[in-house]
């Protein structure tokens, strides 16, 4: 067994979280060592994770030769070909599921998101935006999901383009499954569809939103389609700002509830786009400022290709409080994101925690709100007080930010909303 192979069958293995195989990944070079004497590493395991491990042992082979069956490859965060940009963003994936092919670098990509729920604009849109990106020479990227992220992957290939679809879930557990064949598609065209999760994960909400931070990562920028207020495609505008990302919108009817995510992005400082033009004209001035030759063999060295000293950092975005007439108003509170500063603002004072407003929260999610009723804390630091691991914790913040219960500030610190 290699010790890729070993650290795919490792991320399957229930209890342990993204933190602890990091620490394992410290602790050794050869993951199969933690699969033949976990119980060496029980210091970091604990006692239930071991056990754990030894029953995956005993499935091993069954896995792997799933793996194969499906076609199923498998790149890890240590090989040379793992993607640059991917690694640099928070808690990049340790192993990637892939299917097609392998090399996910592109001289120049692009993610497009939107709600599933799309109107005839927004997929027309999506389909013509697409196609004319291909045509600049960029590879596409999306999450496979219906609506917007269907027709960003169809307008690739329809143009004779490549494209990337990041699953929320395991190959075998393919969601959308109406999507079966636009998977095999992108595929046979040479393109890929990946996953960090291992074979029979299911999608959930929770993987939905996690799977947001790769669409992001290996993108040089984010186009904003379509979508409301609350949208997952919000999370996704979000994790691109926090990653540096360029953040791109497509404007909207002002009556429509798919246009209030896109036209407030805009109103926050999104860049404003009307076509694929514009989306390369930006990047090509501000974030790939080196030019499209020094770009492509760049990357053949296997260098970074974001020079993070010409990039364009716009201001972090919250949804207007306002919807059109007709749509029931976000639970979220309108919240002014302020630049960072070393002392906290004053609208970040303390602040209790209103019970009946906290009622039907989770566990996890009680110690969050407990934590920052102090006031604003940063993300190293509430993983401390909360005892929560950085996977569990960023779930948790993701689905609270979504509620519209926490704010998320620059510099990764968090308040009460």
């Amino acid at each position: 067994m290699t010790d890729r192979e070993a650290l795919a069958l490792i991320v399957g293995v229930p209890g342990i979280s993204y933190g602890l195989r990091h620490l394992l990944m410290m602790e050794t070079e050869d993951m199969n060592e933690v699969l033949e004497e976990p119980e060496r590493f029980a210091a970091v395991l604990g006692e239930a994770n071991v056990e754990a491990v030894c029953a995956k042992r005993q499935d091993a082979q069954r896995e792997l030769d799933a793996m194969r069956e499906a076609g199923v490859e498998l790149l890890t965060i240590g090989d040379a070909i793992y993607p640059p940009l991917l690694k640099r963003i928070t808690r990049p994936p340790h192993v990637l599921f892939v299917r097609g092919s392998t090399n996910l670098n592109a001289e120049l990509a692009i993610a497009m998101v939107g709600t599933r729920r799309a109107s005839e604009y927004g997929m027309a849109h999506a389909r013509r935006i697409s196609a004319e990106l291909v045509r600049g020479g960029a590879c596409v990227v999306s999450g496979l999901a219906l609506g917007i992220d269907t027709a960003a992957h169809e307008g690739t290939l329809d143009a004779g383009g490549r494209t990337i679809a990041v699953l929320g879930g395991a190959h075998d557990q393919l969601y959308p499954r109406g999507n079966r064949g636009l998977v095999e598609r992108i595929v046979e065209t040479g393109g890929s569809v990946i996953t960090e999760y291992p074979m029979g994960r299911h999608p959930d909400k929770y993987s939905f939103l996690e799977r947001n931070r790769i669409v992001v990562g290996l993108c040089h920028g984010v186009a904003v389609i379509e979508g409301p207020a609350r949208s997952g495609a919000l999370n996704t505008a979000h994790i691109a700002l926090d990653e540096g990302r360029e953040l791109f919108a497509l404007p909207g009817d002002v009556g429509e509830v798919n246009s209030v995510l896109p036209n407030t992005l805009i109103a926050e400082g999104a860049k404003l786009i009307t076509g694929g033009a514009d989306i390369l004209n930006i990047i090509d001035r501000y974030v790939l400022p080196v030019g499209r030759k020094e770009l492509r063999e760049a990357q053949k060295a296997g260098r970074d290709m974001m020079p993070p000293s010409r990039r364009i950092l716009t201001a972090k975005i919250e949804p207007k409080d306002e919807p059109p007439a007709g749509e029931k108003p976000a639970a979220r509170k309108p919240a002014e994101r302020k630049p960072t500063a070393r002392r906290k603002p004053a609208e970040d004072a303390p602040r209790r925690a209103d019970p009946q407003r906290y009622a039907g929260l989770g566990e996890k999610e009680m110690r969050i709100v407990a934590a920052l009723e102090g006031g604003m804390l940063d993300f190293d630091t509430l993983a401390e007080v909360t005892g929560l691991n950085a996977g569990e914790l960023g779930t948790q913040l993701t689905m609270l930010e979504l509620d519209g219960l926490i704010r998320v500030l620059p510099g990764r610190q968090y308040a009460l909303a």
